[in-house]
């Protein structure tokens, strides 16, 4: 997170950790350290790091965030700026990470009240260091096949078996075990345990000797080993779900109890760039080099991207239990006073969960629910995939409009969402927009309401006295579309073939042509973008205006229609100015990380349509008697398909969460939300007909319907070469990292 996201209090907590910090560096050791804690060999390693642990702890920057019973600093938010500032210090990185990243937030959240007492202190404080004892040979990525047993004696148990691939097994006081309690079920039977190493009779550590020579790694046998009860973590037989706890917080380190020091993914990422400026290649730098700089952004936005999904978010679509809606979601108004503070220019905090919370699920609970009802697969193949040769040799093109379903939309409020409520509609904020658009994807909705919902983030970001009529006009129904594009296709903003001369009494006459038009056929009017002398403005066109021509374009996309406008001296009012000359563009620069994020949470609902189908065909399908998902060729390519959605996702709402509450980060944040989702809807579309094989390339087959809503996405507004040229851009004027 950046600097931006901090509170007035966790503003002073970062500057007194970066005092402290300057203060308090340690002197480099005589020996060398290794790059990372799995790796540390020696005694004098291991007891250098300890020492600079206990000062970070005694200093308040270790276990920031935990309660003050357990040894924590009892704050909210603290942690993640003490272990950022640790790593900007470039300090030596802390020993204790299983300890701090898999076994503190385990005892946190299923220990006893007796075992947080006792265990986090001086696990937070490095006196006692932990390892953990998953991996066996013959239990590897299938962790429920663990064998070490577990037997109950009295008020012990008596373990024995094999665990391999433990890191800091040689110096840890402790282990986080699961083991075998009963033979079956599978994930049933195993239950989770908190184990004595150093010293304790039964247990032997061998080290793993590494090609490079180094042991990072060690086995560890169990003989008889004794257990006591009170050390067993949950009840018998839940050692599953206290695992998948570990498990969860594994990605993240150190980061939820602290860590820190070494290099972080922000500064590896500012290195990298600061490297590339300062090698020459030719008369510039390799900064310079296009292939070499989208290549580095592309890394940027994987960093960026490795922000935990929220539990919320993750499993909202795979399996999670639906709840039915308590109240109508366009009076739900998320988030409203929040994000309007922000639209005033004032910061405030970034949320959690990026700001998704109950009303936002609410809202996309009812969308998914209509959609599912009134345009499931079946309503959508027989409305836009019935008949390869009236769709693609019609002319003009089919536009279908389910006027029934646009009406439910508009009765649920979700068409006039971004519209402020001052001017009928809900005046939510960009998460929630996010949710719903995230949906439109989804269901590959045959629908202007994305187009609408974009052309209201314009408008609201327009004069707002002269755009009110048209919002209110929104939220009553009436469908709208953006025409803001030259032909050339640069998604600019300013980028116009429009012109406009001046009418008087605050009027103007339009020529020109307007390309790229989402849904143009079902338009009631169009916001269009138009240059003159003075500069760019913004007017509300009505679809049937006088000397107006809809051209439709032959597009890829079944789902939505597309036209260019020909405008050939169409007369626009006082009333359809929205923006006068010379302030059009920067209302369009406003509304341009709204643009972006709405289009890429689109292309994540659809990506993630195409993971779900091909999955579940890959549980039917069957070849050498056995379901295509039993093979690991069909696995890992489905497991990429929902890491890139994962990713993805975590990135939309990261920058609709900037939009709502912190503008200043808005459109870096909305041009990697872009990139990312363009990648993975490329990607989910490659994989979604490859896994359904030959059937998949043909029209019967329903991907073919997201594969090219997804191609069509994009490229719309900028593919993601585009966004990342940008990045670039805006990398090089702050002369930092993304943060």
């Amino acid at each position: 997170m950046s600097e931006s996201r901090d509170t007035p209090q966790q503003a002073e907590f970062r500057a007194s950790c970066r005092r402290w910090l300057a203060e308090h560096r340690p002197e480099p050791p005589p020996f060398r350290l290794p790059e990372m804690a799995i790796e540390v060999m020696t005694e004098a390693q291991r007891d250098y790091l300890c020492a600079w642990q206990r000062r970070c702890y005694a200093a308040g920057l270790v276990g920031c965030d935990y309660p003050v019973p357990y040894g924590g600093g009892g704050h909210t938010g603290f942690q993640r700026i003490a272990s950022a500032e640790m790593s900007r210090a470039g300090v030596p990185f802390l020993l204790n990470v299983i300890g701090l990243g898999m076994a503190a937030p385990t005892i946190l959240h299923h220990g006893s009240e007796a075992q947080k007492r006792r265990f986090l202190p001086p696990l937070l404080s490095g006196d006692e260091i932990w390892c953990q004892g998953f991996s066996e040979p013959g239990a590897g990525s299938d962790l429920a096949s663990v064998r070490t047993s577990a037997v109950r004696e009295g008020d012990h148990w008596l373990l024995n078996g094999h665990k391999v691939w433990t890191s800091l097994a040689h110096f840890a006081h402790w282990m986080i075990l699961l083991a075998r309690t009963s033979p079956e079920p599978k994930h049933e039977g195993l239950t989770f345990f908190l184990c004595r190493i150093a010293g304790a009779k039964g247990v032997t550590v061998r080290p793993l000797i590494k090609m490079t020579g180094e042991a990072g790694f060690n086995e560890v046998l169990f003989e008889n080993a004794v257990v006591a009860d009170d050390l067993r973590v949950d009840e018998v037989g839940r050692g599953w779900a206290v695992a998948m706890t570990t498990l969860l917080h594994e990605r993240g380190a150190a980061e939820s109890a602290g860590g820190g020091g070494g290099a972080s993914l922000e500064a590896r990422v500012e290195g990298l760039i600061a490297l590339a400026r300062a090698t020459r290649r030719g008369p510039g730098s390799a900064w310079d080099d296009p292939v070499l700089r989208d290549r580095i952004v592309a890394i940027a936005i994987r960093a960026e991207g490795l922000r935990p999904v929220p539990q919320l978010l993750r499993l909202d679509d795979r399996g999670r239990h639906e709840r039915d809606p308590a109240q109508h979601p366009g009076r739900a108004h998320p988030r409203a006073r929040q994000v309007e503070v922000a639209r005033r220019g004032a910061r405030v905090a970034q949320p959690e969960d990026f700001g998704f919370g109950a009303e936002e699920e609410l809202l996309r609970a009812s969308a998914r629910r209509l959609f599912a009802e009134r345009a499931g697969i079946e309503t959508l193949r027989a409305r836009v995939g019935r008949d390869a040769a009236a769709t693609y040799e019609a002319d003009p093109p089919p536009a279908g409009f389910d006027r029934g379903l646009w009406q439910r939309t508009v009765g649920l409020g979700f068409a006039g969402l971004a519209v402020p409520a001052e001017a009928g509609g809900a005046g939510t904020g960009a998460v929630a927009l996010a949710a719903l658009a995230e949906e439109i994807g989804r269901a590959a909705l045959p629908s202007p309401l994305l187009a609408t919902l974009l052309a209201s983030c314009v408008l609201r970001e327009a004069e707002p006295a002269a755009a009110q009529p048209w919002l209110e006009r929104i939220a009553a129904g009436a469908p709208a579309s953006l025409a803001t594009t030259g032909g050339a296709g640069s998604w600019e903003p300013g980028d116009t073939e429009v012109t406009a001369e001046d009418q008087g009494s605050g009027g103007a006459r339009l020529r020109g042509t307007a390309h790229f038009v989402q849904d143009a056929r079902k338009a009631a009017f169009f916001v269009v973008s138009h240059r003159s002398a003075a500069g760019v403005g913004l007017s509300c066109v009505e679809a049937g205006a006088p000397g107006l021509a809809i051209h439709p374009d032959r597009i890829a996309d079944l789902t939505r229609d597309q036209a260019h406008l020909g405008l050939d001296g169409v007369a626009v009012g006082a009333a359809g100015v929205v923006a006068r000359p010379g302030t059009g563009e920067a209302a369009l620069r406003r509304a341009l990380p709204a643009l972006l994020t709405l289009v890429a949470a689109d292309l994540c609902g659809a990506a993630e349509w195409q993971l779900q189908a091909t999955a579940a065909y890959a549980r039917v399908r069957t070849q050498f008697d056995r379901p295509l998902g039993f093979f690991q060729a069909v696995k890992h390519p489905l497991v990429d398909m929902m890491i890139a959605v994962d990713r993805a996702r975590s990135l939309v709402y990261n920058a609709a969460c900037a939009i709502d509450c912190e503008p200043d980060e808005a459109l870096r944040c909305a041009r990697m939300a872009k990139a990312a989702a363009s990648d993975a809807a490329a990607f989910c579309s490659g994989r979604s007909v490859q896994l359904h094989g030959g059937i998949g390339f043909t029209w019967e087959c329903d991907v073919h319907i997201y594969f090219k809503r997804q191609l069509h996405n994009q490229h719309y507004l900028g593919d993601a070469l585009t966004q990342r040229a940008r990045l670039a851009a805006l990398l090089a004027a702050g002369d930092r990292a993304p943060a």
